[in-house]
């Protein structure tokens, strides 16, 4: 098992070899994760065939923890599959109430291509009641080629209680060519 958020989620065991399965047979291996936050983990299996070595991994499961005033939904970056280099993109997340909250921070971040994180706004949510769902955007411009990854962290007071993230591929901007 593994996650991405490895500072509020721990998976606890390294995993089990099985000497040999058949496509028929079915084995379980347990396994426990300690989570401060709601968040997701996946499973990979690797092994050998008769056709050589395999991995899969599997998709993301959501593990929830009860007690949290709120939850960060999602993040999602607007924009067309190829980015241009230095149009506006914008960076919406939805944020639902579980509870009554009174002090609720959401936190926009970027790492660009070359490796620097720079924050791209703190929104003050405030209030939102249980139920309540709202939606919160920024806007980045990007200046160079390659992956940015945007990451929005969703704070109770001073306690991160959500982790997000997209990625989006930035492009240097063509210049149309003349018909011939």
């Amino acid at each position: 098992m593994h996650t991405l958020d490895s500072y509020s989620i721990n998976v606890l065991g390294t995993g089990q070899h099985v000497s040999t399965l058949r496509p028929e047979d079915e084995t379980v291996i347990p396994f426990q994760i300690e989570a401060a936050v709601t968040g997701e983990v996946y499973a990979s299996v690797s092994a050998l065939t008769s056709e050589g070595p395999i991995s899969v991994d599997s998709p993301w499961v959501t593990v929830n923890v009860v007690g949290n005033v709120a939850e960060l939904v999602s993040v999602f970056a607007i924009t067309m599959p190829y980015t241009p280099m230095g149009q506006p993109v914008k960076i919406e997340a939805t944020v639902k109430g579980l509870s009554l909250s009174e002090n609720l921070d959401l936190e926009f971040w970027v790492r660009k291509p070359a490796g620097d994180v720079v924050v791209l706004c703190r929104i003050a949510i405030g209030k939102l009641s249980g139920g309540e769902q709202q939606r919160y955007s920024t806007e980045l411009i990007p200046r160079e080629e390659g992956f940015h990854t945007i990451h929005a962290y969703l704070y109770d007071h001073n306690k991160r209680i959500g982790l997000k993230s997209d990625t989006i591929w930035v492009e240097k901007q063509l210049t149309p060519h003349s018909p011939l």
